[in-house]
């Protein structure tokens, strides 16, 4: 994690497109690929809420989640 806003050459927010762009597209890719009934899962971490206590112990303040959209302009 960067303290700044970094942007991809396309202009969306690098840690949207890493976190959840990034899995997404893995998971169109691997559809061709996989059996009948599979399933594809991923994990994530609460630290991106400010009450968790992994989120505090970082010293994350203020975030909160808005939308899908505001996380893509980096909100």
């Amino acid at each position: 994690m960067t303290p700044r806003t970094d942007r991809t050459a396309q202009g969306w927010d690098l840690a949207f497109t890493t976190n959840h762009l990034g899995p997404f597209t893995l998971t169109e890719a691997l559809i061709p690929h996989l059996p009948d009934g599979a399933n594809v899962v991923f994990t994530c971490s609460g630290v991106e809420d400010p009450e968790r206590k992994p989120a505090v112990t970082a010293g994350f303040r203020g975030a909160r989640y808005i939308s899908a959209e505001a996380g893509a302009r980096g909100e």
